[in-house]
């Protein structure tokens, strides 16, 4: 009830005093950080000593109101405030959910920071002992990445380490993150594509996997390696609905991507064979029109096994099959 009213008093912008009297007297820690994030809010410029030092040696719950108090109103953090406050995430601390700007109050310190002080936080978070700690900071990754456009020249040299983590939680947020870092990302394909190799195996367990977001971000690369997991999961039986959208939507034309393709296809025109992931890759080539006219080989010889995807794809190719060539007859 002490924590809601101080909240209240906050909110209702009344005088500042009720909040320094009741925080002389208050012994509760929860209670002492919604006091805390209050008058932070209400009296910035008269908390910042009593927040610096709470930040510094007060209770966790205290000392993570207290980081984001300062961190809201931009004012600095006293030396060592840095290792107090992942203490305090290594204890478990928690903030009100009416004071949260986020989900966790790790992300919205993430955010806020500046690189300085975000660099020094995550160092610190992703190499810390509780495996919690190191999922809020590898977390945290892509929740700055998502806020900040400076964040991939912060964020990579941070990430590789992350990705032979002992805990799966870890490696499986540093994955993400590189989704969100850009072309930026493309210094780590090697270790994107040996993620994506797995990807059949992991199709079916979810919907998101690292396994996926790591073919996505090869996709968003133009990397080729990219082709061959997502073959291996269609012809698992695996449903790849995102991935089909991606194919279908995302995969510009390039001389290295058309390769792939054309390779990929003809691996797959055995007599007889008919390839589930033909259909896709000749979806892909559609997309393409003229410039995937070296391709008509390779799909001449998979028409009888995936006639509508690949007929369409010699249509917006712009193929005219010779006069009585039989293979003709199929489309």
């Amino acid at each position: 009830m002490r924590a809601a009213a101080a909240y209240a008093v906050a909110q209702c912008a009344a005088a500042v005093a009720p909040l320094w009297d009741r925080s002389a007297a208050e012994k509760e820690q929860y209670v002492r950080a919604s006091l805390l994030l209050a008058l932070g809010l209400r009296d910035p410029a008269g908390s910042a000593r009593t927040l610096a030092g709470a930040v510094m040696s007060a209770a966790p719950a205290v000392r993570a109101a207290a980081a984001l108090a300062l961190a809201r109103n931009q004012i600095a953090w006293p030396d060592g405030a840095v290792a107090a406050v992942v203490s305090a995430v290594d204890a478990d601390a928690e903030v009100g959910y009416a004071w949260c700007h986020h989900p966790d109050w790790t992300d919205e310190l993430l955010v806020l920071a500046d690189d300085e002080l975000a660099a020094a936080l995550l160092a610190q978070m992703l190499a810390a002992g509780p495996a919690a700690t190191r999922q809020a900071g590898a977390w945290g990754m892509t929740v700055r990445g998502q806020a900040r456009r400076s964040s991939p020249a912060l964020l990579l040299p941070m990430i590789r380490p992350l990705l032979d983590d002992p805990d799966q939680d870890v490696r499986d947020h540093a994955v993400g993150a590189l989704r969100r870092c850009g072309a930026a990302s493309g210094q780590f394909c090697d270790e994107l594509s040996g993620i994506a190799a797995r990807y059949p195996q992991r199709a079916g367990r979810r919907a998101i996997t690292p396994e996926l977001k790591a073919v996505e971000t090869l996709m968003l690369l133009d990397d080729p390696r990219r082709l061959d997991p997502v073959c291996a999961a269609v012809a698992g039986g695996h449903d790849v609905t995102s991935l089909r959208r991606l194919l279908h939507q995302g995969m510009p034309w390039s001389p290295r991507m058309l390769g792939a393709v054309q390779r990929r296809l003809a691996e797959l025109s055995e007599p007889g064979c008919a390839h589930p992931a033909i259909p896709l890759l000749a979806t892909v080539l559609s997309q393409w029109g003229a410039q995937a006219a070296a391709t008509v080989p390779e799909l001449l010889t998979v028409l009888p096994y995936a006639g509508q995807a690949v007929a369409r794809a010699l249509l917006r190719i712009g193929h005219r099959a010779p006069s009585g060539n039989s293979r003709s007859c199929a489309w």
